[in-house]
């Protein structure tokens, strides 16, 4: 039997009384490695409520998140 922690991730939206939704959901769960020394890292940015370039500060503020964190060392 593998012992190994078993991760489902997904995510639900509801763009409301917009046209779209600028939301930006990303969930980082690595390989059994990459886990024991990262774990498991999940992260959401609301799109700024129909604001002009909301979808893209929201997915820039996600993939900024994640590139830091994944570039840390590991003794911290």
């Amino acid at each position: 039997m593998d012992e190994a922690l078993q991760i489902r991730s997904g995510f639900s939206t509801q763009v409301g009384k917009r046209d779209s939704n600028e939301d930006y959901v990303a969930v980082y769960d690595g390989d059994i490695r990459q886990r024991s020394t990262k774990g498991v890292v999940a992260a959401i940015a609301d799109g700024m409520g129909g604001a002009r370039g909301g979808r893209q500060a929201a997915e820039t503020t996600v993939r900024g998140f994640f590139d830091a964190y994944l570039n840390l060392p590991e003794t911290l």
